[in-house]
């Protein structure tokens, strides 16, 4: 039997379509997500070049730390800045090393603390011998040429080292 409209009487109610109503919502959510995923993008690369910058000084005092437990002194003497090296000769560099084995003979580094002002930039943290000695140790690095290049270091921590700073 059919109803006044041609639909076969069943005696349920005839179901609505919502079809154009699952269109819709679906079209809501991939809005949402594509300002979600663009908002996160913006704050995510805005913290990585903070991070990138921040983290660029420590790259050298990394380099120059393998370059001592490989052996290759004059590798790691390539890292210090043309200041260092008109106060320090090659000679006395190795003397430095060779007379701190418990620091320079590492077997892990961890710098915490970056703090960059002009093109200097002071970086603390721990440097663990290959003895298990702990020692903090602050170097200073300039950009010459466009790169981070060791200015000087020595042990320990001052106040000023630690004020300031931010976590890397």
């Amino acid at each position: 039997m059919e109803d006044v409209e041609g639909n076969l009487a069943t005696g349920k109610p005839a179901k609505k379509s919502h079809k154009k109503w699952w269109i819709i919502g679906i079209l809501i959510m991939l809005f949402l997500c594509l300002i979600v995923t663009g908002i996160a993008a913006l704050v995510g690369f805005g913290g990585f070049t903070f991070y990138k910058t921040l983290a660029a000084p420590v790259g050298p005092i990394k380099g120059q730390l393998k370059a001592i437990n490989d052996g290759d002194y004059k590798e790691a003497y390539s890292y210090c800045s043309d200041s260092f090296k008109d106060e320090t000769s090659y000679q006395e560099f190795v003397m430095i090393i060779e007379d701190n084995p418990q620091i320079f003979k590492s077997k892990k580094s961890t710098f915490s603390n970056v703090r960059i002002e002009n093109n200097i930039a002071t970086v603390s943290g721990t440097i663990t011998g290959k003895d298990g000695t702990m020692t903090p140790m602050t170097y200073q690095l300039v950009k010459e040429k466009g790169y981070w290049e060791i200015l000087n270091f020595h042990e320990g921590v001052t106040e000023k080292d630690e004020e300031d700073t931010t976590g890397i």
